[in-house]
């Protein structure tokens, strides 16, 4: 025990043990196990599966197959998810049904009347691929949006009448938001007072030297990017931010090769440097051999990244500051701009000799004299004046993966009128096509993982935030763009207020709003909620559960080096987020993604036991089978869902013998679900925002 007691002692957060505590979520009594449940199985303890319909080839003689494949093999219930991308959309043996079509929604309604006539329940993810929920009709004004900014250095005491740089905005698409200006010391630095013309493939890019970290451009390998001056331009070192907004790797390990190059005409370049970056979404700089050129050649020579986005470049003098030097540590992690490296990025402090403080009774809101075309006018004081365009764009984010007709995208999930306006779009469409269908046999909406990237502002952010904090946002701004106010536990402060508020807003605004629809037309709503972590937006992820009918987990069955199923004992369990937001909140059944995996076909009932067994003791009790790909031909080994999951359809050569299987797991999930679930520790999550879990 004392040993536990130090491994416990060491997670950031606060633990209470509560010994010979009967941890129960609602006030149902222990029931009889009968005989003939558990060795004949009811449809309500039975497994599901994913049932993927594939890039437009489905077919009615293939759904009743499918159907009733499942049905012979002890599968209760599909959910259905139309996925493309992955795949080329072409002739595979069928016409093709188009997502959305009138026939995509007959074939839906076959699905419905099949499953119907053979006892099985239909749920459907509620948009096109299986992330997260969008499509072709949200425009950018009602995607997922991203706080923006440019900087300008404005010379006090005598009148400015400009155009101020406007941010750079995706998709043509800007919004302001306010503008800021407070007093600064020393000059800009010579990159800044040069103003050069720097171009990807011809198009200007004034956005690398912005003071902007969130803007910039995609650049593939072996682009170059040119930096052109008036006059040769002497420089010491370069200053470059590779960003990846999100990678399932670790983002501290992705590495950028590149290579500099000068010219004094524009056509004949001599080599400066080539170097290596190691980490993204940072500064980094890189030192030179002191070089004087008109012209300056940046080349992306690879990564392990397909692509990155260069978002600050500049040449600088070897004492100068860049225009983006922000004195609050791991500034893009703390804003949710980026994946984060890591729980510990996303509490460090900034400290140090000569950082940057600002006065807040010194910054000033010069919003009202920036004209709706962009021109400031404006007189400022004696002195050096920063001035920052705060505003949003949309963050680019689209539905994964998707059909061609299917692809758009995501709906901002912190407004309401996003989501209604997508729900409508799609959802409702299969709610009015089910007809009486719904409620019995199509039971429930389903959202899957996020994996739509970070959303940090809406429309209505500044009124939510001073509505749940009490305080305005517009005296703070500067601290999104990397400055400290005050002091550094003060600016913290605001940075937890701000991941709060991100928090409550997509907790309310999508999960919970998403429940209240689903309620609304009589369905369930099952969904893998955010899991928490650097994976993903911050949330209260136990409390975010409680709005899911059936909330989900996954586990994965990742072959080895060789391309084979092998279950590694572990020490234990882990942690199941679902599990334990169903003990919190009552929920008797928590469903799992089960076995999913990689495309080999090396895997058998036999190798996937074990990942099974360790799942029914995380917790879970209803096992949804990944995946269960519609067969719309009778071609072998048919169709697959790529690379991924493995392969529980009826071409597969063990499918036959399946039913000794999945009786087996319903015979665990009979016993399961109508246990009590009796827990020894009671784990208190803290109010740190990101939450990690243990």
């Amino acid at each position: 025990m004392m040993n536990a007691l130090k491994l416990i002692r060491t997670r950031w957060v606060f633990l209470i043990f509560i010994f010979m505590m009967v941890f129960s979520c609602n006030e149902r009594s222990l029931q009889e196990i009968e005989p003939s449940g558990f060795t004949s199985p009811p449809d309500s303890v039975r497994i599901y599966a994913w049932w993927h319909w594939m890039v437009n080839a489905i077919s009615r003689e293939g759904i009743t197959r499918d159907l009733e494949a499942m049905k012979e093999q002890g599968i209760a219930g599909a959910t259905i998810l139309n996925v493309g991308d992955i795949m080329e959309e072409k002739d595979y043996g069928v016409p093709q049904v188009i997502f959305g079509s009138d026939e995509w929604f007959g074939m839906f309604h076959w699905a419905l009347q099949e499953a119907e006539r053979l006892g099985i329940t239909i749920g459907a993810h509620n948009c096109d691929g299986w992330s997260t929920s969008g499509g072709p009709w949200i425009t950018p004004e009602t995607s997922m949006k991203s706080i923006i900014w440019s900087k300008s250095i404005l010379q006090g005491s005598k009148p400015v009448d400009t155009l101020l740089l406007k941010p750079s905005g995706r998709m043509d698409y800007y919004e302001d938001v306010a503008v800021i200006a407070y007093r600064i010391t020393g000059t800009p630095n010579s990159f800044q007072q040069e103003n050069p013309h720097i171009s990807l493939n011809d198009m200007e890019v004034r956005s690398l030297y912005d003071g902007s970290p969130v803007s910039g451009i995609e650049i593939q390998k072996n682009e170059n990017v040119l930096i052109e001056f008036s006059s040769p331009f002497p420089a010491g070192k370069l200053l470059i931010h590779p960003r990846v907004v999100f990678s399932w790797s670790e983002v501290e390990n992705i590495g950028c090769d590149f290579s500099l190059s000068a010219s004094d005409d524009g056509k004949n370049f001599r080599p400066v440097v080539s170097f290596r970056t190691t980490g993204v979404n940072k500064n980094q700089e890189v030192s030179i051999p002191h070089t004087e050129a008109r012209f300056y050649s940046l080349k992306f020579e690879n990564s392990s990244e397909s692509s990155i986005e260069i978002t600050e470049l500049e040449l600088l003098g070897s004492n100068e500051n860049p225009l983006y030097n922000p004195a609050i540590a791991h500034h893009m992690d703390k804003i949710v701009s980026s994946k984060p490296i890591g729980g510990s990025s996303m509490f460090e402090t900034s400290g140090g000799e000569g950082i940057r403080i600002l006065d807040r009774n010194e910054i000033m809101d010069v919003t009202d004299h920036l004209s709706a075309e962009g021109r400031f006018t404006w007189e400022p004081p004696d002195g050096t004046w920063e001035v920052i365009r705060f505003g949003y764009t949309t963050t680019g984010a689209m539905n994964l993966p998707p059909t061609e007709a299917g692809r758009g995208l995501e709906c901002d999930k912190m407004d309401t009128a996003a989501l209604n306006l997508h729900f409508n779009s799609f959802p409702a469409k299969l709610i009015e096509t089910a007809g009486s269908l719904t409620e019995n046999t199509f039971r429930y909406l389903f959202i899957d993982s996020w994996e739509c990237g970070y959303q940090n502002w809406t429309k209505n952010f500044p009124s939510e935030f001073e509505r749940r904090r009490g305080y305005s946002i517009l005296p703070w701004i500067p601290v999104l763009s990397g400055e400290i106010i005050e002091n550094n536990q003060v600016t913290e402060a605001f940075l937890h207020d701000f991941r709060l508020t991100i928090g409550e807003l997509i907790e309310a605004y999508y999960y919970q709003h998403f429940a209240r629809l689903c309620k609304a037309n009589g369905l369930e709503f099952h969904a893998e909620v955010i899991y928490g972590g650097e994976n993903y937006p911050p949330l209260k992820v136990l409390r975010s559960n409680q709005y899911v009918d059936l909330p989900m987990f996954e586990f994965w069955t990742n072959p080895d080096a060789n391309g084979m199923v092998r279950n590694n004992p572990v020490e234990n369990t882990g942690y199941v987020t679902s599990a334990e937001a169903g003990q919190l909140y009552g929920k008797k059944i928590i469903p799992a993604e089960a076995y999913t995996g990689y495309a080999y076909y090396s895997e058998a009932p036999w190798d996937l036991k074990p990942f099974g067994d360790r799942a029914f003791c995380r917790g879970i009790n209803r096992m949804v089978l990944h995946s269960y790909v519609h067969q719309p031909t009778e071609k072998k080994p048919g169709m697959t869902l790529g690379w991924f999951a493995n392969h529980f359809n009826r071409h597969n050569t063990w499918w036959p013998h399946l039913e000794g299987w999945t009786t087996f797991q319903a015979r665990v999930q009979y016993l399961l679900q109508q246990g009590i679930p009796v827990s020894d520790i009671l784990y208190l999550e803290g109010d740190r925002m990101p939450q990690y879990q243990p």
